[in-house]
């Protein structure tokens, strides 16, 4: 794995925590270390990006519309959106970095994404209903179903 991949990890580490302890408040620095993580990954990852954010986009979506997540202002918040491309940038640069098998690849979308939303919640980001721990048993279900159909398209596309 390159340095400038680690980098753009390290800065979505970054990302991560402004967008859940300030809830769109530092938007602003959001957006400069979309800049900077996009400047660390290669052009050629860009599109798998894309498609892999409209994914966690929708499926967010579709999770707030539903009532299993809530934000202080109605709908999908904009620090989320931009949460998500910055994590797409960051999972699309490692594509072939991830397990090619459904089992093993399942079980971290389903530990990532339940345990990241469920720290969310935790956090004051979200709230997860109908509890916090069934609305992050459900996004884990989500995340463990539907990312990684997308994941292993775009790793067969790559092969």
């Amino acid at each position: 794995m390159s340095k400038r991949i680690i980098v753009a990890l390290l800065l979505f580490d970054v990302a991560w925590a402004l967008a859940i302890f300030g809830t769109g408040r530092w938007l602003g620095w959001q957006v400069l270390l979309t800049i900077a993580i996009l400047a660390c990954i290669p052009r050629t990852h860009w599109l798998n990006a894309s498609l892999l954010a409209l994914t966690g986009i929708a499926i967010d979506g579709l999770l707030t519309a539903s009532g299993v997540m809530a934000f202080a202002t109605p709908g999908l918040p904009l620090f989320l959106v931009v949460l998500w491309l910055q994590f797409a940038l960051c999972i699309a640069a490692i594509l072939d970095k991830l397990p090619s098998g459904w089992f093993p690849l399942a079980l971290i979308c389903a530990l990532s994404g339940g345990g990241s939303y469920l720290l969310g919640d935790w956090l004051g980001a979200t709230q997860l209903q109908p509890t916090a721990w069934i609305g992050a048993l459900v996004i884990a279900l989500a995340w463990a179903g539907l990312f990684p159909l997308v994941v292993k398209r775009l790793q067969h596309r790559m092969a």
